[in-house]
């Protein structure tokens, strides 16, 4: 029991590429009204202050946002819903008909603000393997559908920021109106 709490203060919380450092390091705040009496380390409390005040500096009330593939705390923290069916689109909640339709909603709808927290090639891989069965996932549809809407001159790049420990890459995107 005790190594399993010490295993717990060191390793608090991993999703996915997303870890947090240790526990001990927990000795800041966010700005988020909603996160008021959370300690966290500066590295996380900066990266959700951060894209946070993106989507809502580049959204307004009732704006859609996107936020791929996980990460749906953003919606709530910036009281902003997606045009997708799914609020999440990690591979083992996400099915690939599902993932496929949201791609297709995503074109149409073109989000005030789209945020992608940039996946490994290890990663894809890995959930592939274990929820396709090596085949490639619809969630590939998505990722197509962002660097579509990003790379279009309604687009522009707001912020890229490093996750917290792991450095992944997560872009902010706003459109142009």
């Amino acid at each position: 029991v005790g190594l399993s709490a010490m295993d717990r203060l060191e390793n608090p919380f991993q999703w996915g590429e997303w870890r947090e450092p240790p526990t001990s390091s927990a000795t800041s705040r966010s700005a988020q009204p909603a996160l008021a009496g959370i300690r966290m380390s500066q590295s996380t409390a900066a990266f959700v202050d951060t894209v946070t005040d993106q989507i809502l500096r580049y959204s307004r009330p009732g704006d859609p946002v996107f936020i791929f593939p996980h990460m749906p705390l953003f919606y709530v923290l910036s009281q902003r819903e997606p045009p997708t069916f799914a609020y999440i689109h990690w591979f083992d909640v996400a099915p690939d008909y599902i993932a496929a339709n949201d791609a297709q909603t995503l074109l149409a709808s073109r989000p005030a603000v789209l945020v992608n927290y940039e996946l490994s090639a290890v990663e894809w891989a890995t959930n592939e393997r274990d929820f396709r069965g090596g085949r490639p996932a619809g969630q590939r549809l998505i990722r197509q559908a962002i660097a579509s809407l990003g790379s279009s001159p309604d687009y522009r790049i707001v912020e890229e920021i490093a996750a917290p420990l792991t450095g992944r890459r997560v872009t902010v995107w706003a459109r142009h109106d």
